[in-house]
């Protein structure tokens, strides 16, 4: 029995090391979690400072906006949410960088596909595109093969034979830019 009892005092001291290991480390993880909230506090602070000013002065607002969805951003390497990427998005979609905002607008959507209010702030962004992207007018050459196009697949290939026909026999009578052509 006295064999036992420094055993058991080991064991006893090995759980109590445990369990301040374990303590301290919760104690770290929540202070992380305060500072991380102060921070997003500290962001949603600084828009409302960049809407307050916005009307009076404009690049002090886009600054504003600017330092909330830098914060926003560092704190989205912690906590990658949905919520997140749209607060970011809205501060930089006020600080005139579409490219950005819509980005960060895709990411929420990614993160929830189903939020109207994502969805609606992504239409907005996409709006506000001065030349929207897209395919250009085509060209005269484009809406003349396009005509090709409405014709069936052995139409186009009697056509496209007979062409070559053509062009070999205008070869031979030594018609050379017509051959090209």
């Amino acid at each position: 029995m006295k064999s036992e009892a420094p055993a058991l005092r080991h064991l006893y001291s090995l759980a109590m090391g445990a369990a301040l290991v374990f303590l301290a480390l919760v104690s770290f993880l929540d202070e992380g979690r305060h500072s991380d909230a102060a921070r997003v506090a500290r962001a949603e602070q600084l828009y409302a400072e960049g809407m307050d000013l916005a009307e009076k002065d404009g690049s002090a607002a886009k600054a504003k906006f600017r330092e909330s969805a830098a914060i926003l951003d560092e704190a989205l390497e912690r906590a990658d949410t949905a919520g997140m990427h749209f607060n970011r998005a809205n501060a930089l979609l006020q600080a005139g960088e579409l490219g950005e905002s819509i980005a960060s607008y895709r990411a929420a959507e990614l993160r929830a596909p189903a939020d109207g209010r994502i969805a609606a702030n992504l239409a907005e962004a996409r709006g506000r595109i001065l030349r929207p992207l897209g395919a250009p007018e085509p060209t005269a050459l484009e809406q003349a093969c396009g005509l090709w196009t409405v014709l069936g697949e052995r139409t186009r290939f009697f056509i496209a034979v007979a062409l070559g026909f053509a062009a070999v026999a205008a070869l031979q009578l030594r018609a050379r830019a017509a051959g090209v052509a």
